[in-house]
């Protein structure tokens, strides 16, 4: 938690100076409106709870609990549009991205984890402060993973909700670069490996730069 906290003051910190760059005159138009398309690139979070129960026994004994969170970097494209309305800009967008992570739960079974990809669709919402948006955002998120405990394998894509924010700022009449942090929750799944039931939670914290070109 140390660790996402200290990234969101980082990730605030530089929003800060990317919007001081909007005192800036532009010399071209600020209008939003349009279709446009982002490559990004940034951490990734992803933490997992687990826990596997032999169903064997009459009243299904909990065989054991484990949790690991891992560190790794984030690489996507999206894409989206956006509704310049004055002040306020609305919009939605899509995006896919692969992941560096792998976690490791020691249960009674150990379960390893990967990671094929991230996906999320979003609303964004934000205010124009002259060619500097700053924007909230949320919707559904996707993670496709895959486990293993060494007898068995099995792959899951998880649904669940994301929310965060972000800052824009235009560097030119069809570019612009952007900073925006985003938590991911999924629930749990039941994964189908060995005897043992084993259900696992995923979440997923990501702080990620762009690039997006409006056309």
């Amino acid at each position: 938690m140390n660790r996402k906290l200290l990234l969101g003051a980082a990730f605030f910190l530089a929003g800060a100076s990317l919007a001081k760059a909007s005192d800036l005159p532009p010399t071209y138009d600020t209008d939003w409106t349009g279709f446009y398309a982002t490559l990004s690139a940034g951490y990734s979070n992803v933490s997992l709870d687990g826990k596997q129960t032999d169903f064997v026994e009459p009243i299904g004994l909990d065989k054991g609990r484990g949790n690991d969170s891992s560190d790794g970097a984030i690489f996507g494209a999206g894409a989206g549009f956006n509704y310049d309305m004055g002040d306020f800009v609305l919009g939605l967008e899509g995006d896919i991205s692969l992941l560096t992570n792998d976690n490791q739960l020691e249960m009674k079974d150990t379960v390893d984890a990967d990671y094929d990809w991230f996906a999320t669709g979003r609303a964004r919402a934000g205010y124009d402060f002259d060619g500097t948006l700053v924007y909230g955002t949320g919707g559904v998120a996707l993670l496709a993973a895959d486990f293993d405990d060494g007898d068995a394998h099995d792959s899951k894509t998880y649904v669940g909700w994301t929310a965060g924010g972000g800052i824009e700022h235009m560097i030119g009449e069809s570019l612009s670069v952007r900073l925006e942090a985003l938590y991911a929750d999924f629930g749990s799944e039941d994964i189908d490996l060995s005897a043992v039931d084993t259900d696992i939670a995923a979440e997923m914290f990501v702080v990620r730069a762009g690039v997006s070109w409006r056309f």
